[in-house]
């Protein structure tokens, strides 16, 4: 079904961007999508002195906003993001006021503001940060949809309360769904919690993380961010078969108990590691990256590669 602020906002963007270098046109059919917010990204570049825009929000485009300074209510230096702003807020699903208001107004920062509660973000009289603007401007759910839960959804609002000013992250989705990206913002907030530096934090499994968290079991006793960042992990590899009620399932804490430790000695089982019942270094591995913690001892092998005859040969002879 159409909507007809999304379409206003599509014959708004394409009547007043058409001839600009490098514009792509979005459907003018009211249904909201990447395409619409690719154009409106565009006519932001635009704005901003970017030549020839480009359907993506990179460190370019956010290196301008930057400059634009604190966008807040009363802000009127560009009656046009305002407008792109309001248009981008319709499209999310949020009210964005009068488009026909030159400057942003109290109705377009309490849509924003509506938008960072639901993000998990605090609420601050509804200013449009260079990360937030991002975040209008693409295509991420911060409500639970459909085939998501609650439980992943409270994980990804809290790492986008405690990490979202960081260098690295972006304000990722809070729609309940587990998905590459949520679990690359795991992984950098492990790498800044054992101390990588935030330029450094890719969300690569280097060296520098694998030490990190070989420094940091966790286990009967624990509490605090490492229970939280491990507990998270299990939740994000839920759930195990023939593990408790209901259907294997564990919960995200910053206290270590007996659910989450019932749930990695099954996971630990289940996965054919040592069944310690703590979160050492193999169990972290497993969490995290699908090769796991490649010295572990196995009798069995996944390959990417193609088994030559040569291959195939070592790999009996290891006992593979």
């Amino acid at each position: 079904m159409a909507d007809e602020k999304v379409l206003a906002a599509q014959r708004w963007v394409n009547a007043t961007y058409n001839n600009v270098p490098g514009y792509a046109r979005c459907p003018e059919d009211g249904k909201t999508g990447w395409i619409t917010m690719y154009s409106l990204t565009m006519g932001l570049q635009h704005e901003l002195g970017i030549s020839p825009v480009v359907a993506n929000f990179g460190d370019g485009t956010l290196a301008k906003v930057t400059e634009l300074g604190t966008i807040g209510v009363g802000w009127r230096k560009n009656t046009n993001i305002v407008k792109i702003i309001r248009h981008g807020l319709f499209c999310k699903g949020y009210w964005g006021g009068d488009t026909a208001v030159a400057e942003f107004d109290t109705v377009a920062a309490a849509a924003v503001d509506k938008m960072k509660e639901n993000m998990g973000l605090p609420q601050d009289g509804g200013v449009v940060q260079p990360k937030v603007l991002k975040a209008i401007l693409n295509m991420a759910a911060y409500i639970t949809v459909a085939g998501g839960t609650d439980k992943i959804r409270s994980i990804q609002q809290w790492l986008n309360k405690n990490y979202w000013t960081k260098k690295t992250f972006s304000i990722g989705p809070a729609d309940g769904i587990y998905s590459r990206d949520v679990q690359q913002s795991l992984m950098k907030a492990i790498q800044l919690a054992v101390g990588i530096a935030e330029a450094d934090a890719t969300g690569n499994f280097g060296p520098g993380t694998q030490a990190g968290i070989r420094a940091h079991p966790v286990g009967p006793g624990s509490s605090g961010l490492f229970v939280q960042l491990f507990s998270a992990a299990c939740v994000f590899n839920e759930p195990v078969p023939g593990y408790g009620e209901p259907n294997g399932r564990t919960h995200f804490t910053d206290s270590w108990d007996d659910d989450v430790e019932g749930w990695v000695r099954a996971f630990q089982a289940f996965s054919q590691l040592p069944v310690t019942g703590k979160g050492d270094y193999t169990t972290w591995a497993q969490l995290l990256v699908s090769m796991g913690d490649t010295e572990r001892d196995a009798n069995a092998s996944d390959t990417a590669y193609t088994i030559t005859p040569s291959r195939g040969a070592r790999m009996y002879d290891d006992k593979y």
